[in-house]
């Protein structure tokens, strides 16, 4: 049950993820019906010898496909792929914690861990009366709460792990990718997407990498479509390497 728990966490994550990739596609979705009524209408004009007429299609098929290079649409495209970035991070605390939750859940059921059965935890009689039918999943909750254990960073989530599971999570090329996806969407939601020293600290030693190769203080963080479905990528990989 706690590992079909784990494919249903990376399984959601995956789905959200699609979603982000569609986001990527959604100028060119947009633009896709005209141009090609337009193709269609150019290739019917030609047919028919409508030169002038001709000649304004063209110019506006012309318009459209230049749409994404030009400067007044650039900017609200690159704030939508940093906004990428954010989602991306968020989908992946949620499904982190939901596997780490698992995880507990598992354990706790099983008896085995004697670390985690040890765990002393301040509840209050609402507290308890809570717990129901379900304890394991409510003392769970109430572990993540009560120790204030943090899903946001990747140094948070290897202590968790490493604490509640005994779980070594080693460094990797795919976790460092993930390190630095939250230091931008830190800087991208906190900081107006302007690269700072803090974050250029924060991530010097993610090394190496895959993604922000170069990140420069002062500069905007321009996050290609590229950098973002590596993040996506790695962390996929992550979640299949918890325990769960």
């Amino acid at each position: 049950m706690e590992e079909t728990a784990k494919g249903e966490a990376i399984a959601s994550f995956v789905a959200n993820f699609d979603q982000i990739n569609e986001l990527l596609e959604l100028d060119e979705r947009i633009l896709r019906i005209p141009i090609s009524m337009l193709t269609r209408i150019s290739t019917v004009h030609d047919a028919i010898k409508l030169k002038r007429a001709d000649a304004r299609v063209d110019t506006l098929l012309g318009m459209l496909r230049n749409l994404r290079k030009n400067d007044s649409l650039a900017p609200k495209l690159q704030a939508l792929r940093n906004q990428c970035v954010v989602l991306a991070v968020s989908h992946f605390t949620s499904a982190v914690r939901d596997i780490f939750l698992a995880a507990i859940v598992r354990d706790l059921k099983q008896g085995t861990r004697a670390s985690l059965l040890s765990e002393t935890l301040s509840l209050q009689i609402g507290d308890l009366l809570e717990l129901g039918e379900a304890p394991a999943r409510k003392l769970a909750e109430a572990i993540i709460a009560k120790k204030d254990i943090s899903f946001q960073d990747m140094k948070s989530i290897a202590r968790a792990f490493a604490d509640f599971l005994v779980h070594e999570i080693p460094r990797s090329p795919r976790g460092n990718d993930i390190i630095v996806a939250q230091a931008c969407r830190h800087a991208i939601v906190h900081n107006s997407a302007t690269i700072d020293e803090k974050l250029v600290r924060q991530i010097s030693s993610a090394v190496p990498r895959n993604v922000f190769a170069v990140l420069i203080v002062g500069r905007p963080i321009e996050a290609t479509d590229q950098d973002i479905r590596t993040i996506g990528s790695s962390m996929v990989d992550y979640l299949h390497a918890l325990p769960g």
